[in-house]
């Protein structure tokens, strides 16, 4: 069994493209900003959208609950789907 790569660091140019802001709210939002960078690099090495649902694995009920199915719809609505 081979060992998955984690995640890699985003490139200097992702990075490059997040807004600028103070270094307080960068602190902040730091996650965020680096798993959307995470993201984009994902969408551009496969030429597809990636939808993510991120949890707060700190919080006792970070498992998919019904308050967190409608907004669904709403990020598959504009993605066209792929035959192969």
């Amino acid at each position: 069994m081979s060992e998955q790569p984690g995640p890699s660091v985003p490139s200097r140019s992702a990075v490059e493209d997040v807004p600028s802001q103070t270094p307080l709210f960068w602190a902040l939002e730091k996650d965020r900003y680096l798993r959307q960078s995470w993201i984009r690099e994902i969408e551009e090495q496969t030429g597809r959208r990636l939808v993510a649902y991120v949890a707060n694995f700190n919080h006792p009920q970070s498992a998919i609950g019904p308050d967190d199915i409608p907004p669904f719809p709403d990020l598959l609505h504009d993605i066209d789907p792929q035959t192969d």
